[in-house]
């Protein structure tokens, strides 16, 4: 559903998807599922110019992904740190960008 209204541009549809895969995943303990909720929730923020909440929300999963700690994990902070590495670049923060921060 969420390659779906991503592909359809349904930002607020998405976003209010993403929100309660999240509220989901944190009522059941659920911190790899908290993770990957938070890593799609960035897609809306970020299409709806949002983009201090879509860092935030990339910097929650890089968090939750550290502390799990498995192969899982280390795959999903990979994949944040490169989204958080976009956010800075496409807002001119080439540094921050470089340094994967």
């Amino acid at each position: 559903m969420h390659d779906f209204l991503q592909a359809g541009g349904h930002w607020d549809q998405q976003f209010a998807l993403d929100r309660l895969a999240l509220a989901a995943a944190r009522q059941a303990g659920d911190r790899l599922g908290q993770a990957r909720a938070l890593m799609l929730l960035s897609d809306p923020q970020f299409h709806t110019n949002d983009r201090a909440a879509a860092v935030a929300s990339l910097e929650q999963a890089l968090g939750l992904f550290g502390d799990l700690g498995d192969q899982v994990a280390r795959i999903g902070q990979a994949s944040a740190l490169n989204g958080l590495s976009f956010m800075h670049r496409v807002s001119g923060d080439y540094r921050s960008a470089a340094c994967g921060q």
